[in-house]
């Protein structure tokens, strides 16, 4: 009966000291997984912020001024402004 219950024992150690093993291993495993994710997420935020800034500049009043420029908008219009509305009210007499 002793040795049944040694041999029992022993077993039981013995699994146990295996299963904290591999929770060890999977833990590191599982901690290197993170840390290149997180490496990944910090580039991912980099490119963006680039990104982000590219689209400001290509959609910036500058940029279109300078596309402008090149292309040989005119600077400015004059706006014409309707004080008299002459043309409305002959149409609402009719």
């Amino acid at each position: 009966m002793k040795n049944v219950l040694k041999y029992t024992l022993w077993i039981m150690i013995t699994g146990l000291l295996i299963g904290n093993v591999s929770m060890f291993i999977n833990g590191i495993q599982t901690g290197e997984k993170t840390s290149k994710y997180e490496r990944e997420i910090a580039r991912l935020k980099t490119e963006n912020a680039e990104l982000e800034t590219k689209v400001y500049e290509e959609s910036s009043l500058q940029k279109a001024s300078s596309m402008a420029a090149e292309l040989n908008f005119t600077k400015k219009s004059t706006p014409v402004h309707f004080d008299n509305l002459n043309i409305a009210t002959n149409i609402q007499e009719r």
